[in-house]
């Protein structure tokens, strides 16, 4: 991908990211209690934390800004992975690959044990989200799921890639705005797991990785 589409799609891509912010109702007269936590919200130096369904939304924004580069993948198909990729957290609760110490070494990301507790965790949870759902939505998501986990199609590699890299935009929407722990200097941990974690991720797909070293360049001038 040439220097000139990278560095547009990485613009769109942050404007997603502050698209999130623009809150609902605001100003709205029958929803004053909750205006008046928003104008303390909004004028602290620091914006609040991401949720899964940002993420999910977001990763489904950037599956279509970038998707279009790529014609072989089925992009309907890689839009219902990023909706669907994280939905059985609504049972499990967020994992965190960086784990308390920062450095991933302490969770999934490179300890094998837990890794088979999240699997395990999360094939729980699809049964009991499957058994939720009527019985023709069920059998259109299942495939998706696993399809998704097994990472056993293009669009799902692509996906998960971009699932990856979807972090860095907004650690670098963070940095640009100077506000929350990645408006200072950033810690060698952080790198360090970068380094070992996302970025092989990110490689799954190839022709995601100029996207990934650019937010990257730009994350570290900005360190």
């Amino acid at each position: 991908m040439d220097t000139k589409t990278i560095n547009l799609d990485i613009k769109r891509m942050l404007e997603g990211v502050a698209f999130e912010d623009l809150v609902r109702y605001r100003h709205d007269p029958f929803w004053v209690a909750e205006n008046t936590l928003q104008d303390e919200i909004e004028s602290r130096p620091y914006r609040r934390l991401e949720s899964d369904a940002d993420h999910s939304w977001h990763l489904a924004d950037m599956v279509l800004l970038i998707g279009p580069h790529f014609p072989e993948l089925d992009l309907g198909k890689a839009t219902q992975f990023a909706v669907l990729h994280d939905k059985l957290e609504i049972f499990t609760g967020d994992d965190l690959a960086v784990g308390l110490s920062g450095s991933g070494k302490d969770s999934h990301a490179f300890n094998d044990e837990l890794r088979q507790k999240k699997l395990d965790r999360e094939h729980h949870a699809l049964s009991q989200y499957l058994a939720s759902l009527p019985g023709d939505v069920a059998t259109f998501q299942k495939p998706l799921f696993d399809q998704y986990h097994a990472k056993s199609s293009p669009e799902a590699l692509f996906v998960n890639a971009l699932d990856k890299m979807q972090v860095l935009v907004r650690i670098l929407y963070a940095k640009d705005k100077e506000s929350g722990p990645f408006g200072g200097a950033m810690h060698d941990i952080w790198w360090e797991f970068i380094e070992n974690y996302q970025r092989p991720k990110i490689a799954q797909f190839t022709a995601l990785v100029p996207y990934g070293e650019e937010l990257l360049r730009r994350i570290k001038a900005k360190r």
